[in-house]
Parts: C-alpha cells; structure tokens; sequence
C-alpha cells in the first residue's frame, strides 16, 4: 500500500516537472530570462587594460591570466610643466604652437583655458594650470595592437579598459570645475574677469567637441581614437574608461559628455579609482553585481580564499 503511495508521488511529482517547464517556457518568461541575463551578465573570457602608468600596469597585470595589459606612451617620472607661457605684451600664445596643428574648434578652447591661466597668475584662480605630455597616449601602434588582440579572440566576449590621463588625453589632470560641460560653460559665461581677458567672445567658439580636441591632442588624434572606438563597437566589444582622476566621482557627467564625442555617443561605463582608494584591480574586484562592472569581478577574484584555521590553544580544546 505505501509502495503504490510513493510510486503514485513520484508520478505527480515528474508529471508537475514537466507542466513547471512548459509555464516557464513562455513567450512572457523567456523576455524574464533574457532581463535576468542582462542583469547577471556573462563573465568576460577576457579583458585588455590599457595606462600610461607602470604601476597601474603591473597592479591590475596581477589579477589574473585573463586580463592582458598594455603600457602606451607617458613619460616616466614626469613632472608637469604648464602649457602657455605666462601672458607677455599683451598678447596670448595659440596653443597650437605648442602641440601641433588644431582645428579652429580646439584652438577655441585653448583660448578659453589661457585666459584662466593668466587669471591665476593673478592669483585669483588656484591651481588653473594645464600639464601637457604631447608624446603620451594611446597612438597609431597601439591601435594596431588593439585590433590584432581583439580579431585574434573573435566569437569570445571581449572588455577593454582605458585609463583617462595621458591615455586618453595628452594632458595630466584636468581642472573640471562643474558636473556637465554645459554647466562648465555657464559657470565660465559668469566669471568677471579683466575686462583684457573677457571670456565672452570665447565661449562661442566653447564648443564640447573643440574641449575634447584640446584635451586629446588636436583634431587629427581625436578622429584616430573615435576610429578604434568605432571598430571595438563593431566587434561588439565592451569598453570601460577606469580613471584615478579625482575629478571623476562629482563630475562622471562631464567624463561622459567627453567620451560621448569620442564614441559617437555609445555605451561606455565610467568607473571612477577614487571611489576605491584609488587601487584600479580593487575597482574592478569591488563592482557591485548589478553594476555595468559586474562582469568584471570573474576577471580579478581576490585571490587566497579562506584563511586555514589555526591550531587552538590548549586551554580552548
């Protein structure tokens, strides 16, 4: 009698199985799948990490075999000279003396910015000065190396990670003083300055795309980065700028409306150092589950495990 009860269980029990599988195999429950994957992504099969910094090389090298690095040009020990010689005779250096043919749009930011470094020489402005690396950054063989790494890896998901200073730019640093660049903009429109150094003919040529060709480089430079940005994208390849910035937590907005110009506007999540201590591996380690990072953790898995336990002293057995 019991042994017809159990057989009888086990009937119900494979029997409401299979109806569980065909209610979970419905149009409506296979968009919930597809929701939950895009929540809980797919581990990367593997991640290039690319900083002008050795330490930071060598720091997220260390996660793991499935994180390649790669160090692009950036002066070793490099101390930071401004850019504009200080206001002589009344008249202002174009910055592109000094980096390299501009296009008008650049060369309107650079005035902008001189003007604020003149304002500092006053000492009414602190620390307005910008430092330039012309021989740093991502270039046309490092480029080359990015494509190579990636049509070698086809069919697998694939990260990259860019460092913002002297990678991305050829500039250290950054004085970002508002949330967004239209906000920069405005927050500049209401300076008073010398009536010399009036800002507002400036800022109509302020554009953000001549801000993004001053920080990288020129114009040349910048059409050679949204050029890789657009291959990475074709190939599907998900990109991250991890930057040690400061300026990075308060103003990820204006990260954003730079890498923008520089992605054609496409997805990139920004994954700012200075929330972590300014450790990039803890960066990546620390992303939260339901972050865009989160596919990273898998990547660089603090490593040891458990600690064993110690043998208990004998007045604790």
């Amino acid at each position: 009698m019991n042994k017809n009860r159990n057989f009888s269980r086990k009937a119900n029990n494979s029997s409401t199985r299979e109806e569980n599988l065909l209610r979970f195999n419905t149009p409506r429950n296979t968009e919930l799948n597809d929701n939950l994957a895009s929540l809980f992504p797919k581990p990367f099969d593997a991640a290039l990490f690319l900083d002008n910094d050795m330490g930071h090389i060598k720091n997220v090298g260390s996660c793991g075999p499935k994180v390649f690095v790669r160090k692009v040009p950036g002066s070793e020990g490099y101390v930071s000279q401004p850019i504009f010689p200080r206001y002589v005779n009344g008249t202002l250096t174009p910055y592109w003396k000094h980096l390299g043919a501009l296009s008008p749009k650049g060369i309107g930011a650079a005035e902008v910015f001189q003007k604020l470094i003149i304002w500092n020489g006053n000492k009414e402005l602190e620390k307005m000065v910008e430092h330039l690396d012309p021989g740093s950054g991502v270039g046309q063989k490092d480029v080359a190396y990015i494509e190579k790494w990636v049509n070698d890896r086809e069919g697998q998901k694939l990260a990259v990670l860019f460092d913002y200073d002297r990678t991305i730019t050829v500039i250290e640093g950054g004085y970002f003083l508002s949330y967004s660049f239209e906000a920069l903009k405005f927050y500049l429109s209401q300076l008073s300055l010398p009536e010399q150094l009036d800002l507002q003919n400036d800022l109509t040529n302020f554009t953000l795309e001549g801000f993004v060709e001053y920080y990288v480089g020129g114009e040349e430079r910048l059409r050679m980065l949204q050029g890789m940005f657009d291959f990475l994208y074709t190939k599907n390849v998900t990109v991250y700028l991890l930057t040690n910035n400061t300026g990075c937590p308060k103003s990820k907005q204006l990260f954003q409306d730079v890498m923008g110009i520089l992605t054609r506007d496409r997805p990139i999540t920004i994954i700012c150092g200075a929330e972590f201590g300014f450790n990039k591996k803890v960066a990546i380690q620390r992303q939260s589950d339901l972050s865009p990072g989160a596919a990273l953790k898998s990547l660089c898995l603090p490593r040891g495990g458990r600690k064993k336990r110690t043998k208990r002293s004998k007045k604790h057995k």
